[in-house]
């Protein structure tokens, strides 16, 4: 609806979801198949972005050779959090690192979440496979014992978890010091335990600037770019 009322014509936009490899196939799509006349926008997973320089050689498309429309949202007032259920015996991410038996972590493709285990040492298993709310469901039902999701998110779309205590945050990540809102959750860089691991955690962290980004192929006409990140527009 956004992208109707503040085009030039307004026109009509249709929504094409590509699941497929975290967002890969959606940004391939976009870089290699679809016209490049400026009628179509991708809206990409934001880890996808650090396939190709991760040597993922399912991603045939070069970050910074899209031209880049901007994004609606940015993680400077919010943080990736990791959250578990307030029913396990664990408080701190340091008690899920002693867990006798793994604490199962839904993933919907977030790099973060494998960095929380592989990187940060927390005894999870972490289950992939979720698609959209399915996940949050999942974890309202018991069935996952935790996921990661940004905080500001939380709050405006289930504050009920945090009114009710459902859930517990154990780490936050995207930023060097503590979210105001969450002051007793250490940040990923604290728990990190080497300085390899901080600076995986640094850079794993970088995708979270992106927000939620728009872009365009590279071949697209620089005016017809310019048209869609101008501010200038309105519905008149």
């Amino acid at each position: 609806p956004f992208l109707t009322k503040y085009t030039p014509g307004h026109p009509n936009v249709l929504v094409e979801a590509m699941p497929g490899g975290n967002g890969i196939t959606a940004a391939n799509h976009v870089f290699n198949i679809a016209p490049k006349d400026g009628t179509v926008i991708g809206i990409f997973n934001r880890d996808s972005m650090l396939a190709p320089i991760l040597g993922e050689a399912a991603a045939k498309f070069q970050p910074d050779h899209f031209k880049w429309i901007g994004a609606p949202e940015s993680y400077a007032n919010s943080a990736f959090t990791m959250f578990i259920r307030t029913e396990l015996p664990y408080q701190t991410f340091e008690d899920v690192r002693k867990a006798p038996k793994p604490v199962n972590l839904g993933r919907q493709g977030n790099n973060l979440v494998t960095i929380s285990k592989e990187v940060l040492g927390g005894n999870f298993n972490v289950i992939d496979g979720y698609r959209g709310d399915d996940i949050r469901l999942a974890l309202e039902r018991g069935e996952i014992d935790g996921m990661g999701i940004g905080y500001t998110y939380v709050v405006q779309q289930n504050p009920r978890w945090l009114s009710e205590k459902m859930v517990r945050p154990i780490v936050q990540f995207g930023h060097e010091r503590r979210l105001p809102e969450i002051p007793d959750v250490p940040t990923a860089r604290e728990l990190a335990r080497t300085p390899d691991d901080l600076a995986l955690i640094k850079f794993f962290e970088l995708t979270l600037t992106l927000g939620f980004p728009f872009a365009m192929a590279s071949d697209v006409p620089a005016e017809r770019v310019e048209t869609i990140r101008s501010e200038e527009h309105t519905s008149e």
